[in-house]
């Protein structure tokens, strides 16, 4: 196959789109067919409905990129075509219908070889920012849901920053992170929920400093702080194991499918975290999110007090790897970044109105978070990120630019 670039392609992919859709505009007037009447098409010329509501779409699509996955197959072509020929259409129309889609096909093979690979390489040309790769993102996390035997609903990534009442130059982070619809697919899977690293900066290593704390008091300190008010009720073991790298916190064997299923958060405090300006050595911010589990839906929100409004410009990074926080996190430039161009939407309401049917009694949730930190709850602001299928074994970013020291 000789090189090309991706131009090469995306050229002669659209050239021979509207070729097809030429040819097929004329046989359709040739015929007195209403394109934008697939269901009638369909009854009058006995003829599948999908196949002609499949048909309408590459007639009418404004971006014919956006229909190539609409072309039918040279079977349902062949079918169309023959019932065209007994309908009085012209036979130079049905011909030139036959050699389009024959040029088509041969463009596929040409490129990519097949419809399915094709398919994933438009996947990554979506014009939509939510639907980048998504195709590609969902066929992944049924694989992966099968290979590892656990899926989860929805992963929630909850970062609340809020001003230190004794020293407001510095800010107190409330992280919540956890999983609801957290299911094994095999009896036999041990699972790390959460984990512990010994590094330095990021989310992941603040948890192993001695300032945090649990959000949520108890008599005596939970297994990884696990809220257990707002966790299943009856949570299955979860056995804190060690390793080289620090601690896992590891959901032993149990059922399979919904009768497994839990809901499980993990929660806490750092007060006086971190600065709440620039450095030379430290101009941003930013929250992270490792998907280490194949998951339908990520929800990660950022709340804060109103003064802190810089933190809710967070732009989105996802990047190909699960970033190792002992060295500096890539940004949008580095060839581990995925091309999945999400952004982040503003939650509306004073206070905000976080609720979710992904995740019970989140607003009762925010309330506790306040609780703790001293803040009005109406006094908060909220953006957040809901993603589809993230990729597995990526790490999501939500990253801010700090003010300036004054």
């Amino acid at each position: 196959m000789p090189t090309e670039t991706l131009n090469d392609f995306e050229t002669h992919c659209r050239e021979s789109l509207d070729g097809l859709r030429a040819a097929l505009i004329r046989l359709y007037a040739s015929a007195g067919i209403d394109p934008d009447s697939p269901q009638d098409v369909a009854r009058r010329f006995k003829l599948n409905k999908t196949l002609t509501w499949k048909l309408s779409k590459v007639i009418g699509a404004t971006d014919n990129l956006a229909a190539v996955n609409h072309v039918p197959g040279s079977g349902a072509m062949q079918i169309f075509l023959k019932s065209m020929s007994t309908s009085g259409a012209g036979p130079e129309a049905i011909d030139g219908v036959r050699n389009a889609a024959k040029r088509f096909d041969e463009m596929v093979q040409l490129h990519v070889g097949d419809r399915p690979t094709l398919e994933l390489v438009l996947d990554g040309m979506a014009p939509g920012a939510t639907d980048r790769l998504e195709v590609s993102r969902k066929l992944a996390f049924r694989g992966n849901s099968g290979i590892w035997g656990v899926q989860a609903q929805t992963r929630l990534a909850l970062n609340v920053l809020a001003p230190n009442k004794d020293n407001p130059d510095t800010l107190d982070i409330v992280t919540v992170r956890g999983y609801s619809g957290f299911r094994r697919l095999r009896p036999s899977v041990r699972w790390p929920l959460f984990q512990v690293r010994e590094w330095s900066t990021g989310e992941d290593a603040m948890m192993t400093q001695p300032n945090w704390e649990p959000l949520e008091e108890g008599d005596s300190p939970s297994v990884a702080n696990i809220m257990a008010s707002f966790s299943s009720e009856r949570m299955p073991e979860i056995r804190a194991e060690q390793s080289s790298e620090g601690t896992d916190f590891v959901l032993m064997p149990g059922p399979v499918g919904n009768f497994g299923a839990i809901d499980c958060y993990q929660g806490e405090l750092m007060r006086s975290a971190v600065s709440k300006y620039a450095t030379n050595d430290d101009p941003i911010g930013e929250f992270g999110a490792a998907i280490s589990v194949p998951l339908e839906t990520l929800v990660m929100d950022i709340v804060v007090e109103e003064s802190l409004a810089f933190a809710l410009e967070a732009r989105v990074i996802v990047l190909g790897q699960i970033s190792r926080q002992s060295q500096p996190t890539p940004d949008e430039t580095s060839s581990a970044a995925l091309p999945i161009t999400d952004s982040v939407r503003v939650i509306s309401g004073q206070p905000p109105a976080l609720a979710t049917p992904r995740i019970e009694r989140y607003p009762e949730m925010l309330e506790l978070i306040c609780e703790r930190l001293g803040c009005e709850p109406k006094r908060m602001r909220a953006v957040r990120l809901e993603m589809k299928y993230p990729p597995l074994g990526s790490t999501v970013l939500l990253r801010f630019d700090l003010p300036q020291r004054p």
